[in-house]
């Protein structure tokens, strides 16, 4: 539990980002090369088509208080790359961005756990907000609906679907125009089959590798019952198989570049705390220098 001093009042929270990640159930990318949509292969191949437009409205009726057939009567594609905010910054890509009457909704697919892919997304989510039109004299910032969908779970948090917004302790909303919506898929796959509801049943259909269960949680809805056809017809085509190759080649290379990076970072730190205890000792700084390859200003610096 962490406390937060606003300048007026204090009190306590608990910061997502605290809570321990657990890997329990998650979801084998790698399964059936990569037929879950949590694949980005799969994802870009099923969602990023005009011709697919009908999942993508399925997939945000299992989001929103809405029907399927009103949702895909009211939505298209939105733009996917985001405004520079510097004239340095590098470029910047959402998953999947749609509009909906006067909404904006952007959906992204999160495998990697890391604290910075939540931040990510929220600073997505404020860019799309931000990113205001003008009319009359007037200022129109439309709603944005961020959807993470999330392949791992928080250790003590049981929920499938859980919203967050910009609000008070007393759960008065600062506003309604910005709205941050999870999905914790290994939390989907602890329920029990026969107690999943219309909405959950689909959304397996959708992350589930496995074609013969995808079918099970798909039968008797048409929409899910196609999507899950199409999906392994898109499996054996052979530029699917190279762009899911392509895929798992770069994230391959960054694995073995993080493992490097990390190694060499636990390294450092490692020689720092030696430096640090040999200091406490009054151990000479030449000799901590030569013993560490530290400079000496590096090694004053340790004494905080």
């Amino acid at each position: 539990m962490r406390r937060i001093n606003c300048g007026v009042d204090n009190y306590s929270y608990t910061l997502l980002s605290d809570l321990t990640k657990t890997r329990r159930n998650r979801v084998d990318l790698n399964k059936n090369k990569g037929a879950s949509m949590l694949s980005d292969t799969m994802f870009k191949t099923m969602f990023l088509k005009e011709s697919r437009l009908d999942y993508c409205a399925k997939l945000l009726s299992c989001f929103l208080n809405r029907s399927y057939e009103e949702i895909r009567s009211n939505i298209s594609f939105g733009k996917n790359e985001l405004s520079k905010g510097k004239r340095h910054q590098k470029n910047q890509r959402c998953d999947l961005v749609l509009t909906l009457d006067n909404s904006i909704l952007n959906v992204e697919i999160n495998s990697n756990e890391s604290p910075y892919i939540m931040e990510r997304n929220i600073e997505y989510a404020y860019k799309l907000y931000s990113d205001v039109s003008r009319s009359g004299g007037r200022y129109n910032y439309k709603q944005v609906i961020q959807i993470n969908i999330n392949n791992y779970a928080y250790e003590g948090c049981s929920k499938i679907m859980d919203t967050f917004a910009l609000g008070n302790r007393e759960n008065v909303l600062l506003t309604d125009k910005i709205l941050i919506m999870q999905l914790y898929v290994p939390n989907l796959y602890s329920k029990y089959i026969k107690k999943l509801n219309e909405k959950e049943r689909c959304l397996l259909a959708f992350v589930e590798p496995d074609t013969d269960k995808a079918r099970i949680y798909a039968k008797g809805d048409k929409i899910m019952e196609r999507y899950v056809k199409e999906r392994e017809e898109a499996l054996i085509d052979t530029g699917y198989g190279e762009s899911y190759d392509k895929e798992w080649a770069i994230k391959d290379q960054c694995r073995r570049e993080g493992i490097e990076e990390g190694t060499k970072r636990g390294v450092q730190k490692g020689i720092r705390e030696t430096a640090l205890n040999m200091l406490k000792n009054n151990i000479n700084l030449d000799v901590i220098a030569k013993c560490t390859n530290l400079t000496p200003s590096q090694i004053e610096s340790l004494r905080g």
